[in-house]
């Protein structure tokens, strides 16, 4: 028996250690424990979930990071059986969304039946006009033929994607400039991209926007948020879970694992699985042979602060659909990056609305109730309906909300995939940087993924 120093208690030396319970460390702690392994995972905070929990307060649910899924995601709707959730899962197929231009915001309304697309008819048709400028249209349609013959090349069945290699290092806004337009890159891409993954066009390589409508199959939200999933993975694990044990190392000799130092101690253990984002795995693991630090070193983040507002009844009385998301072009003097107005609540709305990162420097010069009248006031100019003061103000800040997939980390994470994953022996990595595209799904899969191995690595060497 090692001394483990936490909390005076021993543990076998073969038991698996998992750092990290967001989504990976519990998918993968959740599938250690499915199969009888031995395991104890340490979280360096003390909350679990990650970028995907939810917040009760005084009846509100404020979602904690991602808010939607979709269907043809695996891992995600396995657990959602098995923790007997699927009940909860619903699809947005109406939706309307809003563009800011010259002042006003011009809605247009996606989906529905025959009544519905009628009945909204006007509302599109006067989008169409003045929503967004006219050479948008021709710009869009060209970018998007040139996208599509990328997308052609990708086996979504098989999940290969090597034929995007060649243009993996050409940004997302040089790909649109270059077969689209300055219009199209502005009012269409820009908006698109920095709503799903809070970043601009230059900042993500085009690889990313063609693996998003590839893989595409539509939108499935759930009551009481995606939280719920790593919630119910946590109950069902929570004996083996360490709060507030932050790890500070993985200590690695002769290309082999030898355990974990935590603030309490040294943690023997032949197998480590690294279930936190990139940037903090390689701090936690200085000892990575080159080609895997340099491979995590092309990750890089988009960043926020996550601001969401209770209210005291619904912003949009809309009786078409609660989803309504106001969009911003990028030539927009604001620091927000997009505003989610609607609510499935009338009760107890709540209204989401991130900053854009790349404001972080204006906003981290004020102060807490500064930055919460700036971004109040902001959603004021699309809103005026927004109250001077929300019932609840909630603000998540995110130094790393979500993986970009810069120019550069598609190549170097397929090599790593391919050739250095088990350069150490001992060592299983799983996060969103290692699936194809920055989503819950891809944490889930990944921690599941690295428990696998796992798995399979402990009976070869029975």
């Amino acid at each position: 028996m090692v001394p483990t120093g936490l909390e005076g208690e021993d543990m076998p030396t073969n038991r698996i250690v998992v750092i990290g319970a967001g989504c990976a460390g519990l998918s993968a702690t959740y599938t250690l424990r499915k199969h009888g392994v031995e395991v104890i995972t340490f979280e360096a905070s003390d909350v679990v979930g990650g970028r995907c929990r939810t917040v009760a307060e005084d009846g509100y649910e404020f979602v904690a990071g991602a808010g939607s899924t979709e269907p043809q995601w695996a891992t995600t709707f396995e657990y959602l059986a098995e923790l007997g959730l699927l009940d909860r899962i619903y699809s947005i197929q109406k939706q309307r969304y809003g563009f800011v231009r010259n002042g006003k915001v011009r809605t247009l309304f996606v989906g529905g039946n025959f009544r519905e697309t009628i009945k909204t008819l006007p509302e599109n048709v006067k989008f169409f006009f003045t929503g967004i400028p006219w050479k948008t249209y021709p710009q869009t349609l060209k970018a998007f033929v040139a996208l599509r013959r990328y997308m052609n090349l990708v086996d979504t069945e098989n999940q290969e994607f090597g034929a995007l290699a060649e243009i993996s290092n050409t940004s997302a806004e040089d790909f649109v400039l270059a077969h689209g337009g300055r219009e199209a890159l502005e009012w269409v891409f820009h908006p698109f991209l920095s709503t799903m993954i809070l970043a601009r066009p230059k900042d993500i390589s085009v690889v990313h926007p063609i693996l998003l409508f590839s893989l595409m199959k539509g939108m499935r939200s759930m009551e009481g948020g995606l939280g719920s999933i790593t919630a119910g993975l946590y109950e069902r694990v929570r004996d083996c879970v360490r709060l507030n044990t932050p790890v500070t190392k993985v200590v690695i000799e002769d290309s082999r694992v030898l355990g974990v130092e935590t603030q309490d101690g040294f943690v023997e253990s032949q197998r480590v699985v690294c279930a936190v984002d990139a940037v903090v795995a390689r701090q936690l693991i200085p000892d990575l042979p080159e080609a895997m630090h340099n491979a995590l070193a092309t990750c890089k983040y988009s960043s926020t602060y996550y601001y969401q507002f209770g209210l005291d009844k619904p912003l949009v009385e809309q009786q078409d659909t609660p989803f309504y998301v106001v969009m911003i072009p990028a030539g927009e003097q604001t620091v927000l990056d997009f505003a989610s107005l609607g609510s499935n609540s009338r009760d107890k709305p709540v209204v989401i609305v991130p900053t854009r990162g790349w404001e972080d420097e204006k906003l981290a010069e004020l102060s807490e109730e500064e930055r919460r009248r700036l971004v109040i006031s902001e959603v004021q100019k699309i809103c005026p309906a927004f109250p001077d003061e929300p019932k609840i103000t909630k603000v998540f800040r995110w130094d790393r909300a979500i993986n970009l997939q810069s120019p550069g980390q598609f190549v170097a994470i397929q090599d790593l995939l391919d050739n250095h994953l088990h350069d150490v022996s001992g060592l299983y990595l799983a996060g969103e940087y290692l699936f194809p595209i920055a989503c819950t799904e891809g944490a889930l899969a990944t921690g599941k993924k690295a428990a696998e191995t796992v798995i399979d690595d402990l009976a070869g060497a029975r």
